[in-house]
């Protein structure tokens, strides 16, 4: 199923900024997820609960929810018309 492989870079992808919002280091894989719990332990559970509610029952309420927080702390949603220059 597509879902598990959206939901995996939704989760890489939000981890990266949200440590990137932080000036921590980074890190793939189980690195990623460590250092993300070592910078913001609830975050980083939010995270996973999130993801796993959507790959198990495509309830993907809770990831968005944590994913427009990650993004509200780093100045929102990209708007409509954005050009990357």
């Amino acid at each position: 199923d597509e879902l598990v492989f959206i939901v995996g870079q939704v989760v890489e992808m939000t981890s990266q900024l949200a440590l990137a919002n932080r000036e921590a280091w980074s890190g793939s894989g189980k690195w990623l997820y460590r250092w993300l719990e070592s910078v913001d332990s609830g975050l980083a559970g939010r995270l996973t609960g999130g993801s796993r509610a959507a790959v198990l029952s495509a309830d993907v309420a809770a990831l968005t929810h944590v994913v427009t927080e990650v993004l509200t702390v780093a100045g929102g949603r990209l708007q409509e018309g954005y050009r990357l220059g």
